[in-house]
């Protein structure tokens, strides 16, 4: 994967600036403090898997629109944790911050916003790759950006780690992966699918017990 820095575009230099903008305020608030806000996105889609399956059932009996019960069931329980996280996190990190790593937080800081950057660059690019049908149908000046490259082996990787209608359709409208990349996509869907089982299996033993 070669990077010419001669042949950057306006692409190249908003996505640096998108990096820049995100290292510098993750510096401002810390690496801790931005670990914990980041760590309420995973927990709170957890949480929106579990209590889902229970929550519909209540609400299709009250919204008789098609999809909408669907939709709030998982909105409803995602959005109380997040909330719930975020106040917790504003209280405890800035203690842990403090008694951890010391300056020392500030610079990771930086580093962890950079990577959020590119994950909100990324997040971009699958959406616009999705919303054309296809990398091939973007407009010139999107393909061929420097970062492209960069971002379709990680949507890749990333499309391993999702559910697999979603992870498919990401991977249908994008053109194929290096080989390297289709073995750590590939370690990634094992992943996912032993996370998935997980979640079955725990959700089986939860109505086991409510049934007993």
């Amino acid at each position: 994967m070669s990077f010419d820095i001669a042949a950057l575009n306006i692409v190249d230099f908003a996505t640096i600036i998108v990096l820049v903008i995100s290292g510098v305020l993750a510096t401002l608030r810390g690496m801790t403090r931005e670990i914990m806000g980041l760590a309420g996105w995973p927990i709170s889609i957890v949480a929106a898997r579990l209590t889902a399956p229970y929550l519909e059932p209540l609400l299709t009996d009250t919204i008789r629109v098609e999809g909408i019960s669907s939709a709030l069931a998982w909105g409803i329980p995602f959005i109380v944790v997040v909330v719930l996280w975020f106040a917790f996190a504003s209280v405890v990190s800035p203690g842990l911050s403090k008694a951890g790593l010391g300056g020392l937080d500030r610079w990771l800081g930086f580093l962890f916003g950079l990577i959020r950057g590119f994950v909100i660059v990324l997040v971009i690019y699958v959406g616009a790759v999705i919303a054309a049908e296809g990398e091939d149908r973007l407009p010139g000046l999107v393909t061929d950006a420097q970062i492209i490259p960069a971002l379709r082996e990680s949507a890749h990787l990333m499309s391993g780690v999702l559910p697999p209608d979603m992870g498919d359709r990401i991977v249908d409208n994008l053109p194929d992966a290096a080989p390297a990349t289709e073995e750590l996509q590939e370690a990634g869907e094992a992943v996912g699918e032993a996370v998935e089982d997980s979640e079955v299996k725990g959700l089986d033993l939860l109505d086991d017990e409510s049934g007993s």
